[in-house]
């Protein structure tokens, strides 16, 4: 019986450090069998060997290769910042295998602290995703202007892509990943976060949403209601309502704990840790501690990538 336990992820040349530093953390922190699938176009023979000798190091993972081509993305909107293999997210839905139900997708630029193994238990059937709020928008400000650009209700939030789980039967019943292509080409003009917002179309009024707070933690200075973290809510205050080194009555600043409880960090947007021109913030000091760790592991560091 195919092992459900599956991660999907794309990846380019530029990416290989930051594919094998995710792997070593997601490995190191989840023992038990996990298929991974890698779609990409621009990978050669010997990339391949050497991800297969570094998987090789963790029992029980498997790394299927994925090979792609993005003919059929011409026209769509591509950037430095989101490039074609983004796109690879959906297309690689139609080519996993037929007796593989579901499929979790994660970014390569996040640390795994944790067991994730409870998100491949949810019932998404009858769904098609579960994914969680895009607190960074939250955070920036940004949310509502997305969901308006994409002519969405505010009664849901916006979702991250970074951290999604597929039900692919779903997916298959409304044209597959080739169909969800198509969508993205009829509404290009509207898509800024390419895979994301069209997904966000997709998706918006039906995802199951996961805690953002577990699976997709971005490293931000976190400034929550007493209150609500009491209730279980966790809804930091938008960068605009904090002021320097002022904290309203009945908040208090919950960025340690954040860090210390998340199973996934996602140092999405400028945020990376191996970029040399990102901006210094107190928070990185704290959420740096995983991926220095990570750096540490002997794993990694025997590896001929630099992460």
């Amino acid at each position: 019986m195919r092992n459900q336990n599956a991660i999907m992820a794309v990846v380019n040349q530029d990416y290989l450090g930051p594919l094998k530093t995710m792997w070593t953390s997601l490995f190191s922190s989840n023992p038990y069998p996990i298929d991974f699938y890698l779609f990409f176009e621009d990978l050669t023979e010997d990339d391949i060997s050497n991800l297969q000798v570094f998987i090789s190091q963790w029992d029980n993972k498997t790394f299927i290769p994925m090979v792609m081509t993005s003919e059929i993305l011409e026209g769509l909107p591509v950037t430095k910042e989101f490039p074609k293999e983004i796109y690879f997210k959906l297309l690689g839905l139609d080519i996993l295998p037929n007796d593989l139900h579901q499929v979790l997708c994660m970014d390569l630029d996040m640390i795994v602290q944790k067991d994730i193994s409870e998100v491949f238990q949810l019932p998404i059937s009858s769904s098609g995703i579960a994914a969680c709020p895009d607190i960074f928008g939250h955070y920036f400000g940004l949310e509502d202007n997305n969901l308006d650009c994409l002519g969405l209700d505010h009664n849901r939030p916006y979702f991250n892509a970074g951290f999604m789980l597929f039900s692919l039967d779903f997916i298959q019943k409304i044209g597959g990943g080739k169909a969800i292509i198509s969508l993205a080409h009829m509404h290009k003009d509207k898509l800024y976060y390419p895979e994301q917002d069209i997904l966000n179309i997709l998706f918006h009024d039906s995802y199951i949403q996961l805690p953002w707070e577990a699976f997709n933690c971005p490293p931000l200075y976190y400034i929550m209601n007493q209150k609500e973290v009491e209730k279980g809510i966790h809804m930091p205050l938008p960068l605009k309502e904090i002021s320097a080194g002022n904290i309203p009555d009945g908040y208090f600043d919950y960025t340690n704990s954040m860090f210390e409880t998340t199973s996934v960090i996602h140092y999405m947007g400028g945020t990376k840790p191996w970029k040399s021109n990102r901006e210094p913030s107190p928070v990185y000091d704290i959420f740096d501690q995983a991926y220095t760790r990570t750096c540490e592991n002997k794993a990694l560091k025997n590896s001929s990538f630099e992460s």
